[in-house]
């Protein structure tokens, strides 16, 4: 009877092992111990476990970095499969493998390979660090970044096309889709929590194993990993803008001022003397006003610090051809003191070598000088082995050597914090971009290595900027995300999204808990001309929604991003169209002109106009018009089961509840005696990188006593590039009433005319 019964169980598992996969998941237990847990089913948890001795003698190692797998030892149950370890730590990586050898189901005949893979949240650089394409013929490397999962899948190490990638996950309907040329397949997560990924690749190569011929082998791979809630947006405020946007320029605060000193102001690559910064330009922190105080050379790729009151030009390099011209580049040894109340400049020694696309920090009365390289023309580029430090408090200064640097390297950011020196990430002379941190003692005169910044790649770390504030060290990257050091110094975490991702940029702290963030660009937009003040006083190192209270703070700056996040015109200058008025088909036209203040008059006389055309062209023309933030004070709506990571902020003064994602009102509320309306935005469009336009949107209106719908009016929105500005193209309405009634209500802007008046050109949006 027993052996009977165990045929009829290998019938039913071989029959469903098409929908049975290896999975491995680590478990943390109370007592600090980490189970890895077998799982034999279609996702990463647990059935029935007599599956699981379908899979015994499977093989599980443990893996970090490039270092050997060490094998591991699995303990079976009747009711499980796992190892328990007790010194696991989020570098390592723990894969199986198991050969189920050859099956034969008679409509085909095949050899069937089992891998899988786990490890620690999908944000740590150990899925790109660790070797195991080795050990994994079909190895799956997730990655994450803004929402997106991108799986790499590769076979005895070459990427792998049209190869099977499913996927589930908490809140997500299941992802079915096929590698690219380059081995990728990318889904959007839906909620936190771990999701469960397998590969299929068919290898049509016969063979045969224990006598028994096979004319292919399937291989499967899973993974099973957790993925963290999305980085919350960082509250900000945009504090002014600047004239001439520029890259890899020198920018200090002192008092209550910001500085910016040279700069590159021309195209990607493009180098001249007319597109190098040479001015002393000053932003006073709090009129927001501009002013230039003393010229100088013509540089790029320098630092300036501050100290005592003063201002220091360290180095940079000058084009010294002009524009269109070969391009002659030399880096400059110059250093020069800036006296802001004199405007006057005073020659320092010069430093022991030229050097540019370097960084500059002070600790105590002394600057820091480390990375870098030499250019010299047409001559050989040397990367700088040295650093140095000059000491202000000296009465007859000298630059002194610091030990050889660990790499060299250029683009680097420099930060002081906690007695000593931190040089991260940047562009190695060997290996290109890192995420490399290395930290100097100034008493042990020594360098170690620190814990590299988080990131899916080197670019991460290519042309940061850091700074301490507040007793945090921060870095900002150009993949828009700003980490903090923790307070052992050893490892990052995440604080939250920027609200633009930049390199070749400064952040500079403002005060303890605000971080100023000036120039730079990015590959996909370009320059940057706005200065944004960052709120770090509530970055916990998590999202909003799971660290959200009804505090008033936490709900002003919440409502602060969404505010600051709005397109609207800065600088504009209007425009004039023609209008088309539809409403159930029955047309008028007319001319519209738009003044720069988002005013506007019609060719119509107010009796020709419909009634409904107001609030129809308040929505596209009036709602782009800069506001001031409404200080009205706001609270947090806690919402304990709410896990989508949005927050529900209300207006103190009653005047609407708002729903906020990200930095996006998905919806507002407002209700009184006399009017209840719910307006939900469906689609937004992001323009300027980080901006948003309403694209779809849904209004109800309900009766204030009783709260019934009164009607329903569907909204779309679409929009035109014209110069500088996204301009209103058609607003379409579609309003159904209580009783079923349809009205479609369209207003169509063509010829489109700027304002010619206006010859200034905006960077608003």
């Amino acid at each position: 009877m027993r052996q009977f019964l165990s045929f009829l169980l290998l019938l039913a598992m071989s029959g469903a092992a098409q929908a049975h996969f290896i999975w491995i998941e680590p478990i943390q237990n109370d007592n600090g111990t980490t189970t890895i847990q077998v799982y034999f089913g279609e996702d990463a948890s647990p059935d029935d476990p007599a599956y699981l001795s379908r899979v015994q003698g499977m093989k599980l190692h443990r893996v970090a970095g490039k270092d050997a797998p060490t094998a591991l030892e699995l303990r079976a149950t009747m009711d499980d499969l796992s190892a328990t370890l007790d010194d696991v730590d989020g570098r390592t990586l723990f894969i199986g493998q198991h050969d189920l050898g050859v099956l034969d189901r008679g409509d085909s005949k095949f050899r069937l390979q089992y891998y899988a893979k786990t490890g620690p949240a999908v944000t740590s650089p150990a899925w790109q660090r660790t070797e195991t394409k080795d050990d994994l013929r079909l190895d799956v490397v997730p990655a994450y970044e803004d929402g997106r999962v991108t799986v790499t899948v590769r076979f005895d190490g070459e990427p792998v096309t049209d190869a099977e990638v499913k996927a589930s996950g908490p809140g997500m309907d299941d992802f079915e889709g096929q590698t690219d040329e380059h081995g990728h397949a990318t889904f959007k997560m839906a909620e936190a929590g771990l999701y469960s990924i397998r590969a299929r690749h068919i290898e049509a190569v016969p063979g045969e194993l224990d006598g028994k011929s096979y004319p292919e082998t399937r291989h499967y791979s899973t993974v099973a990993v957790s993925i963290p809630e999305p980085l919350t947006p960082i509250a900000f405020e945009e504090l002014a803008k600047i004239e001439t946007p520029v890259t890899s320029f020198g920018a200090a605060v002192s008092g209550d001022s910001l500085y910016v000193y040279g700069g590159h102001s021309g195209g990607a690559h493009s180098y001249s003397n007319k597109e190098q910064g040479h001015q002393v330009l000053r932003l006073n922190l709090e009129s927001r006003q501009w002013e230039s105080l003393a010229e100088g050379l013509g540089l790029q790729g320098l630092a300036l610090v501050a100290h005592g009151g003063k201002l220091y030009r360290i180095g940079g390099f000058t084009a010294k051809n002009a524009d269109g011209e070969d391009h002659d580049l030399w880096s400059q040894d110059s250093v020069a003191q800036f006296d802001p109340q004199t405007k006057a400049w005073t020659e320092l020694p010069p430093l022991p070598e030229p050097r540019s696309s370097f960084d500059a920090a002070v600790l105590g009365d002394s600057i820091y000088v480390i990375g870098g390289w030499s250019m010299q023309g047409e001559g050989n580029t040397v990367w700088h082995k040295t650093a140095w430090k000059l000491d202000l408090s000296k009465s007859s200064l000298e630059w002194q050597a610091l030990p050889e640097l660990p790499v060299t390297r250029r683009a680097n950011a420099v930060a002081a914090h906690n007695g000593k020196l931190y040089s991260i990430g940047g562009m190695q002379e060997e290996g290109g971009p890192t995420r490399r941190v290395d930290v100097y003692d100034p008493q042990a005169n020594t360098w170690t290595q620190g814990p590299e910044i988080l990131g899916d790649d080197g670019m991460t770390g290519f042309g940061a900027s850091a700074f301490a504030t507040g007793g945090k060290l921060y870095v900002s990257t150009i993949k828009g995300t700003l980490q903090r050091l923790s307070d052992d110094g050893q490892s990052w975490d995440m604080v939250g999204k920027t609200p633009t991702p930049r390199f070749f940029h400064r952040m500079l702290p403002l005060d303890e808990s605000h971080l100023l963030v000036v120039g730079g660009a990015s590959m996909e937009i370009g320059k940057f001309d706005t200065v944004e003040s960052l709120n770090v006083s509530n970055a916990a190192g998590e999202s909003a929604a799971a660290s959200a209270s009804p505090t008033s703070s936490l709900a002003r700056e919440t409502m602060l991003a969404a505010h600051n996040a709005r397109a609207v015109w800065n600088d504009f200058p209007g425009f004039t169209a023609e209008l088309t008025i539809s409403e159930n088909g029955v047309q008028q036209t007319c001319t519209i002109q738009v003044s720069g203040d988002c005013r506007y008059e019609l060719s119509l006389s107010e009796a020709e106009r419909p009634a409904w055309l107001k609030s129809k062209l308040d929505s596209v023309i009036s709602h782009r018009r800069p506001r001031k933030f409404d200080e009205v004070g706001y609270e947090i709506i806690p919402e304990p089961e709410r896990t989508d990571g949005s927050l529900l902020v209300k207006k103190l003064d009653g005047s609407g509840v708002f729903r906020i994602q990200g930095s996006t009102i998905t919806e507002v509320i407002r209700k009184s005696d006399k009017q209840w309306l719910e307006i939900t935005n469906l689609t937004t469009e992001t323009v300027g990188g980080r901006r948003y336009l309403p694209s779809v949107s849904s209004v109800t209106y309900r009766d204030p006593a009783s709260g019934d719908v009164q009607s329903v009016r569907s909204n779309t929105f679409d929009w035109t590039r014209i110069g500088d500005f996204d301009l209103p193209l058609n607003a379409l309405t579609v309003e159904t009433g209580g009783g079923g009634e349809r009205t479609v209500r369209e207003v169509i802007f063509s010829n489109h005319q700027l304002t010619p008046s206006a010859a200034r050109v905006s960077q608003s949006q």
